[in-house]
């Protein structure tokens, strides 16, 4: 029963990687507009309220927030 921990271990890095949980963003910056196909980021752009919001990933998002085009909705 020595190896059940290597053989845990090693199951572990074989399963599949955890799928990154995508959140929704509202953009604020006017300059940055979704392309022609309704995206920006990889993401869907839909309009709610007379505001745009997207919903990324967090590393698809980690450029636009740095820039400050996108803002983090909290519900």
């Amino acid at each position: 029963m020595t190896n059940v921990s290597n053989r845990h271990r090693r199951a572990a890095l074989k399963a599949p990687p955890v799928a990154a949980i995508p959140q929704e963003y509202m953009i604020t910056d006017p300059n940055h507009k979704a392309d022609l196909r309704g995206e920006l980021g990889g993401g869907k752009v839909y309009v709610r309220a007379d505001k745009q919001y997207v919903k990324l990933t967090q590393a698809q998002a980690k450029f636009y927030q740095d820039s400050g085009a996108l803002v983090r909705v909290v519900r």
